[in-house]
C-alpha cells in the first residue's frame, strides 16, 4: 500500500498514511523508510530526505545500502 501510493504520486497519502502508522503504533521499519527517502531523492528533494533519514535514525531504525544507495543517487542528480 505504501509504496503504491509512491508509484502514483500521492504524497499527500503517503505522509497522512506514516503519520498514521505513528499515531497507531506501528512503527515503521526500515523499508518503508528507505521507500519515502527514495521518493523524495527522486522528486529532487533533498533537505526533506536528509530530515527523513534523521528522524529515521532517532526512531531507531538503522539506514542499510538501499537507504544510502537512494541518497548517493539523490545527490548525484
Amino acid at each position: 500500500l505504501f509504496q503504491c501510493c509512491f508509484k502514483q504520486g500521492f504524497s499527500s497519502k503517503k505522509e497522512k498514511l506514516l503519520g498514521e502508522m505513528s499515531s497507531t503504533g506501528i512503527k515503521p521499519n526500515v523499508y518503508i523508510y528507505t521507500i519515502y527517502i527514495r521518493d523524495l531523492c527522486r522528486e529532487n528533494k533533498m533537505e526533506e530526505a536528509e530530515k527523513m533519514l534523521e528522524l529515521m535514525k532517532k526512531h531507531g531504525v538503522n539506514p542499510n545500502l538501499y537507504t544510502y544507495s537512494a541518497m548517493i543517487d539523490g545527490y548525484c542528480k
